[in-house]
């Protein structure tokens, strides 16, 4: 029974470590003073702009996205101004590649590199 139970949880922990999360690169300056700073409004849509890509012209993504942007800055104490010039604007951008990732294990069982025939 105990046995059981660890090598369920034996299963459990390497099912859960080869789950792994969106990798986020950040860049700041920390001596940057934003108490300065109280409303926040959005740039300007650029124009002439136009893309194919149906993950990038998606209206409900975008409506995602701005309510994220909004929550978080609300929650920081940060007030939207829709007319008049806020303290600082809001943009993103979506940069969306096809990637493939892929790693190779290693199941041979014995010592020693190269091969040495079946009773080296």
């Amino acid at each position: 029974m105990a046995t059981n139970r660890v090598v369920s949880l034996g299963v459990l922990a390497l099912v859960l470590s080869g789950c792994s999360g969106i990798s986020v690169n950040q860049d700041f300056n920390p001596q940057a003073n934003f108490s300065a700073l109280r409303t926040w409004g959005w740039m300007p849509a650029p124009t002439g702009r136009t893309t194919s890509d149906p993950r990038e012209d998606n209206p409900l993504l975008d409506q995602r996205i701005r309510s994220a942007i909004e929550g978080e800055l609300q929650e920081r104490g940060f007030r939207f101004v829709q007319s008049g010039e806020p303290n600082f604007r809001v943009g993103y951008h979506l940069i969306l590649e096809d990637q493939v990732d892929y790693e190779t294990v290693n199941t041979y069982w014995g010592g020693g590199w190269g091969y040495r025939g079946v009773y080296g």
